[in-house]
C-alpha cells in the first residue's frame, strides 16, 4: 500500500478543500509524541467541526520531520497556522484551543518509519504481535532523497540543526520528473549563495540506470528558530520596552538576520508601524532611538590607540544621531569640527591612531 511520503503530494491531496468555506476547531495537545520521520497535524491536534473525510484531510496535513532521540521539537499555533495556508486552507476559518505550542519528541530510538500507511487502522499499524519481526523500513522514494539533499545542504550552509529546516519542493525540472526509487542525488548545488530561509532554486544531478540527468528544482525553506515577538500591540512611534516583548519559536521563511533573539536588544527601539501582539519584531519595523540630537552639547571622549590615555571635551552636534552611526560636531571651545562615533546618549568618541 503507497506510502504518503512527499510533501507535494500531501499539499495537493488538500489543495481542493482550500476553496470552501470552513469552520473547524484545531485543539493543540500540550505534548505529542513522533511515530513516524513525518509528522502530520493530527499527530500534533485534534480537529472538529468537521465530516469526517475534510477532518482526514486537515490531519495529513505534513508539519515536519520527527526530532531525533532525546530531542524536543517545539511546533507552534502560527507554525500550524503557514502549513494551513500552504496547504490552500484559511486559518481565519478555524478557531484554535488548547496548547499554544506542542512540545514533540520521538519515542523510538533508531530509525523511525517514514509514515503511516494512507489506509488502515494508524492505531494498529504501530504495535506488531509478540514474536512477529517489525517490517523492514520501506525505500525512500526520489521526492525524499531529494528533500533529504536540499535540507543537509541548507542546514549546512546556515549552520543550523536539521531538523529545525523544513523544506517543501514547489517544483521539479521535467528531466527529473521520472525518476523511481533506484535513481540517486549524486549532485546538488544553489543557483544562488544561501543566506536565510525562504524561496530557494537547487541545481540536482541523479543518476538513473546507466545515465546521470540534471534540472532545477524550486523549493521553499523555513526555518524554525527563537525570535522576538510582541506580547502587545504597539503603535507606531512608540519605544519598546521589555514588557512588551517575549521569545517565541517560530517558523521564518525570510532573512533571520532581519530577526532578533533577545529583548533586552530592542531596549529603547522605536517602532515604526503598528505591530500585532504575535508579530515576530524585524528590523522593517523598528528603528534605534536618538542618542544624539541636533544642536545638542554633547561629551566627545577622545582616545589613543594602545594607550589608557582618554580626553574628555564638549561639542556641538551637527546633526541627529543614532548608536554607531559618525556625525559631526564642533568643538565649544576651539569651533573646530570634526566626525565622531555616536557611543550612547549624549555622547560621542574620537578614536586617534586607527
Amino acid at each position: 500500500m503507497r506510502l504518503i511520503v512527499n510533501t507535494t503530494l500531501i499539499l495537493v491531496a488538500v489543495f481542493a478543500l482550500g476553496a470552501s468555506a470552513l469552520s473547524a476547531d484545531i485543539t493543540l495537545n500540550d505534548t505529542a509524541e513522533a511515530k513516524y520521520q513525518y509528522v502530520k497535524l493530527g499527530d500534533l491536534a485534534g480537529v472538529s467541526g468537521v465530516s469526517e473525510e475534510e477532518a482526514a484531510k486537515i490531519n495529513g496535513i505534513f508539519c515536519g520531520s520527527a526530532p531525533g532521540p532525546g530531542e524536543v521539537r517545539e511546533i507552534t499555533v502560527d507554525y500550524i497556522k503557514m502549513r494551513l495556508r500552504q496547504s490552500g486552507f484559511d486559518p481565519k476559518s478555524f478557531k484554535f484551543a488548547g496548547a499554544e505550542a506542542v512540545r514533540l519528541k520521538t519515542v523510538l530510538i533508531g530509525d523511525l518509519p517514514v509514515s503511516a500507511e494512507v489506509a488502515g487502522d494508524e492505531e494498529t499499524q504501530d504495535v506488531e504481535p509478540a514474536g512477529k519481526p517489525a517490517p523492514a523500513p520501506s525505500a525512500a522514494t526520489f521526492g525524499e532523497k531529494m528533500k533529504a539533499a536540499i535540507l543537509s545542504n541548507v542546514a549546512q550552509k546556515l549552520a543550523v540543526k536539521a531538523e529545525d529546516v523544513v523544506v517543501v519542493i514547489r517544483s521539479i525540472g521535467k528531466a527529473l520528473e521520472d525518476c523511481d526509487t533506484s535513481a540517486e542525488i549524486v549532485g546538488l548545488r544553489p543557483t544562488r549563495e544561501i543566506k536565510g530561509p525562504g524561496d530557494m532554486s537547487f541545481s540536482v544531478t541523479a543518476k538513473s540506470g546507466d545515465g546521470e540527468i540534471r534540472a532545477i528544482v524550486n523549493a521553499e525553506v523555513t526555518l524554525n528558530t527563537d525570535v522576538v515577538v510582541a506580547v502587545q500591540d504597539i503603535s507606531a512611534g512608540k519605544a519598546l520596552s521589555g514588557m512588551m516583548l517575549a521569545v517565541r519559536r517560530m517558523s521564518i521563511s525570510a532573512n533571520s538576520a532581519d530577526y532578533f533573539t533577545s529583548p533586552s536588544s530592542l531596549e529603547g527601539f522605536k517602532a515604526t508601524k503598528n505591530i500585532a501582539a504575535g508579530q515576530p519584531v524585524t528590523a522593517a519595523v523598528i528603528e534605534q532611538p536618538l542618542l544624539v540630537k541636533r544642536n545638542d552639547v554633547v561629551k566627545v571622549f577622545v582616545r589613543v590607540v594602545g594607550t589608557d590615555v582618554v580626553i574628555e571635551t564638549t561639542a556641538r552636534a551637527e546633526k541627529d544621531g543614532r548608536k554607531g552611526e559618525f556625525i559631526n560636531v564642533t568643538n565649544v571651545n576651539s569651533k573646530e569640527t570634526f566626525s565622531a562615533q555616536v557611543i550612547g546618549q549624549g555622547q560621542v568618541q574620537v578614536i586617534v591612531g586607527e
